[in-house]
């Protein structure tokens, strides 16, 4: 099997709780490979740099990054307590084409990422970030799903199992063909 040496994790699937975070920290370690962690700033669109006055649009890039990179140290450092050497990065211009510049640049083997809560018509008629990942990446790319999904089709499989059984209960007789389409 084919080991990992360089593996890219972005930083929304890097929360200190995150599933995806648990994963590239003991697959890196497992492998040898380095760990990068990387963050992304889209820059500031010109609509928005006309009507902005007090401060210029650099100086505004300059606060989210370095804000950014704050975020990014907590994670590291609550990583290195685990052993873990991790390199935090922060990108500027639209996350796709920067994780895929960072992917070439610096010859990663893999991608993680947290799954992206699609919400905006913009995501489903031009495509989410991950889309954009899965087709264009050079590399493997692992999306992972929060936790919270699993809960809910556990609950929904229950939901339907204890429907299924009171309507086999409850269809007798005459109605005993719609019982079969329930099995």
């Amino acid at each position: 099997m084919k080991r990992f040496s360089n593996i890219l994790l972005t930083a929304d699937a890097a929360r200190a709780d995150s599933i995806a975070l648990r994963r590239a920290t003991t697959l890196a370690p497992n492998n040898q490979a380095s760990l990068t962690l990387v963050d992304s700033v889209d820059s500031i669109p010109t609509e928005m740099q006309i009507a902005l006055t007090a401060i210029t649009s650099a100086e505004l890039v300059d606060m989210v990054v370095s804000e950014k990179s704050e975020q990014l140290e907590k994670v590291v450092t609550c990583s290195a307590k685990s052993g873990v050497d991790i390199e935090a990065n922060v990108l500027i211009g639209k996350p796709f084409l920067e994780v895929i510049r960072k992917v070439l640049r610096n010859r990663h083997d893999l991608v993680i990422r947290r799954v992206e809560p699609s919400a905006s018509v913009k995501d489903v008629l031009l495509g989410s970030t991950d889309m954009h990942l899965m087709r264009k990446c050079p590399c493997p790319v692992w999306i992972n799903k929060p936790p919270e999904h699993k809960h809910i089709a556990a609950y929904w499989r229950r939901w339907i199992k204890t429907r299924r059984t009171r309507l086999k209960i409850f269809l007798t007789g005459r109605y005993s063909r719609c019982r079969l389409l329930w099995r």
